[in-house]
């Protein structure tokens, strides 16, 4: 007898997170698992101004290691970062329900984030 399960309800934010700066144009993000959640997922925006200023998508050569849409693990690395660049990071939980859902009802967590300047000009990036 085989069983199914129904998930009727959008998972929890993913918790207590922890964000670090690996080199001018990389960051590592790590989270715990959110109840309910099958799998999560990543945006990324770019800043002016300290995240005062105006804000828009990331650039297409930023990477997501392992994935930015289904990420089954509690960890992504962003690669092809602006260095000296302020960014803010949605992690969102997913699972069956969120495929249904208004992506504004969506549970998520944000990092926000400065990567590090290029010493001596030897830096590259995208």
């Amino acid at each position: 007898m085989k069983l199914l399960y129904c998930v009727s309800a959008l998972p929890s934010s993913p918790k207590t997170n922890v964000s670090t700066v690996i080199n001018p144009t990389t960051a590592f993000i790590s989270w715990f698992p959110a109840p309910r959640a099958t799998r999560y997922s990543v945006e990324c925006v770019m800043c002016s101004k300290a995240f005062t200023g105006y804000c828009y998508s990331c650039r297409r050569n930023v990477k997501f290691f392992p994935s930015r849409d289904s990420i089954a693990g509690t960890s992504v690395t962003i690669s092809g970062l602006k260095p000296s660049t302020f960014y803010k990071f949605k992690v969102y939980s997913r699972n069956q329900v969120n495929e249904v859902v208004s992506k504004r009802k969506w549970k998520y967590f944000q990092v926000k984030l400065k990567t590090t300047s290029c010493k001596f000009k030897k830096c590259f990036y995208g």
